[in-house]
């Protein structure tokens, strides 16, 4: 007789057969499919992986990623992806960015370990989707920003465990007094002020800003904005339709133009701190975007607006911060026609995906934010007087809208 742990193993790849034979490979994989393909790997994994290797596995992941941010800075994932679909050996790549091969081949162990390329042969690799990925500047970017302040020679991680040693066991709401500030002896600053002291890091971090969405759709292909606008008086020319608020270089404008542009009046506002908008290449963005100097700590100039939109800003900071954000931005509202529309994460319950779940660390660890569920974000509006929730929608994966309006 079949063990409870083979019953249900054999069970899980019926569903997993089942679903995959369902699939209509000619349109794709839907959300809902990719979704539950990955859970019942997932689940899986976890019956036929033993519990020690399995911790094992997760302890050293964290030192395997240095092998993809050597990589990174050598410039291996953009050699494997020009050479695709030809594959490299190790003494082609060690040649060309003049490094040991030894090295190459230890580091592209971790690296396939990783999936981030593929070993075809002994000590010779092939770009896979993940190598094409990176070979993106935002992802590599990206990927890089979050290693680099989570593993300088005091880190983040450390700090961390020594403020909860000190301090004791619980989340840092301090965002000027975090691990990252202790890590870089940076107390008294934000993260973000001690990155605009290089601005280089500065830029790493806006050019992730462009592509952190990721696969993720974006929010105006599900949520439909125009939508919920229809019934609104008609605006002129020289009204606010929308304020991005810490938009960056205008990634999330010039995309919600490109889908929506034709069908919107009003004008379209940009706000950065000023060394952001000075560092937007010209032709970069619609020639619509009006570009403003501003910080969100300080009194919204703009008055009226239809909508003051944040993408992943709330998650940065703890809830007295934002409550703060929150409280300048209610005060340029008009009761009755503005809203704040903020796009994040809204975590489930239960089942967590990986990407959030490490989201929520690391926002943690670098700014003492935070990823919120539905009652947290439900508790933070509620620290603010003025203001109501009309409501949270749920996306299709990844990032929701958090609505809400002027009492």
């Amino acid at each position: 007789m079949a063990s409870s742990n083979s019953q249900e193993l054999i069970s899980l790849a019926r569903d997993l057969s089942d679903i995959i034979k369902r699939v209509d490979f000619e349109s794709g994989l839907s959300v809902t499919q990719r979704e539950r393909i990955l859970r019942l790997n997932q689940e899986i994994k976890n019956k036929v992986q033993p519990p020690e290797d399995h911790i094992i596995a997760t302890a050293f992941t964290i030192n395997l990623n240095i092998c993809i941010r050597v990589c990174i800075e050598l410039g291996v994932f953009d050699l494997l992806h020009s050479a695709a679909p030809n594959s490299l050996s190790a003494s082609d790549i060690s040649r060309t960015v003049n490094a040991e091969e030894l090295l190459i081949i230890r580091f592209m162990r971790g690296v396939c370990s990783l999936n981030f390329a593929t070993e075809v042969g002994p000590n010779r690799f092939l770009a896979n989707n993940v190598t094409h990925a990176m070979a993106q500047p935002p992802l590599a970017a990206g990927f890089s920003l979050i290693f680099d302040n989570a593993a300088r020679p005091k880190s983040n991680l450390w700090s961390h465990m020594e403020l909860f040693r000190q301090q004791g066991y619980k989340s840092p709401f301090d965002a000027k007094n975090g691990p990252y500030q202790h890590a870089n002896d940076c107390v008294g600053k934000t993260t973000f002020e001690h990155w605009m002291l290089d601005p280089a890091e500065s830029a790493r971090f806006n050019t992730f800003m462009k592509g952190v969405r990721g696969s993720r759709p974006n929010w105006y292909t599900w949520f439909d904005v125009m939508t919920l606008l229809e019934n609104d008086r008609e605006a002129t020319d020289e009204e606010v339709f929308m304020v991005d608020v810490a938009g960056g270089y205008g990634h999330d404008l010039d995309a919600f133009l490109q889908c929506h542009g034709d069908r919107v009046r009003g004008r379209i506002i940009l706000q950065d701190l000023p060394c952001v908008i000075e560092a937007i290449a010209p032709g970069s963005i619609s020639d619509r975007i009006e570009r403003q100097k501003h910080d969100f700590f300080l009194t919204q100039p703009v008055h009226g607006a239809r909508i003051y939109f944040m993408h992943m800003i709330m998650h940065d900071w703890p809830d007295d911060d934002c409550v703060r954000i929150l409280t300048h931005l209610k005060g340029a509202m008009t009761r009755g026609y503005s809203q704040i529309l903020i796009n994040d994460m809204i975590l489930p319950d239960t089942q967590c995906p990986l990407i959030a779940t490490g989201m929520d660390i690391t926002m943690m660890a670098h700014h003492c934010g935070v990823e919120r569920n539905e009652e947290m974000w439900k508790s933070l509006i509620s620290k603010v007087g003025g203001l109501e929730l009309v409501k949270i929608w749920y996306p299709p994966e990844g990032e929701g809208i958090v609505q809400i309006a002027r009492k």
